[in-house]
């Protein structure tokens, strides 16, 4: 149950609160704000949800311009493949890998380690570091953690693209 502050005074909601089933968990939002919070038991820390805590790669529409991204550029790289036999150090694992990008098995710029509280990403090519996955990161794992909690958070679009352009010789590692 999630009582709104602005709509009901405090008083009601505390009158309310006293008269709930103990079974039912309660939550708060106060008026003007994107937060709801609460605890389920008075032994426990409670839980604040928010808009503004949010990943934006969890957005749909953000997810939906990064598969974008992924078609686009895995098509591109194929139409223009034999310029590639030239310009990339691996020509044919980079083929192996705008096919699997193509198909959906993967991703061109994803997470350092999968994680359960971040939005899922298919197994990247690239880390959101530009370090290929198959190569041994030289950074501590939280270090790695934290990296890919922040690409979760603050995900662009533009720095997927400058991240391929970037290390664009490496996508066939």
């Amino acid at each position: 149950m999630i009582f709104c502050e602005g709509t009901l005074s405090f008083n009601e909601i505390i009158q309310a609160t006293e008269y709930a089933p103990r079974n039912i968990k309660i939550k708060f939002h106060a008026s003007g704000s994107h937060s709801i919070i609460g605890s389920d038991s008075k032994d426990s820390m409670g839980q604040a949800f928010s808009k503004e805590n949010g990943y934006k790669l969890a957005d749909p529409y953000r997810s939906r311009v990064k598969r974008l991204i992924d078609i686009l550029s895995s098509l591109l790289f194929l139409v223009s493949f034999p310029i590639h036999l030239f310009t990339q150090k691996n020509p044919f694992p980079f083929f192996r890998n705008c096919i699997q990008v193509l198909v959906a098995k993967r991703t061109w710029i994803g997470y350092n380690k999968p994680e359960q509280n971040l939005p899922p990403l298919r197994k990247a090519v690239l880390a959101c570091n530009g370090v290929p996955l198959s190569t041994e990161q030289k950074i501590p794992g939280e270090n790695l953690q934290t990296l890919d909690q922040w690409y979760a958070r603050d995900y662009e679009p533009a720095n997927d693209l400058k991240l391929l352009w970037r290390e664009y010789r490496r996508l066939g590692d």
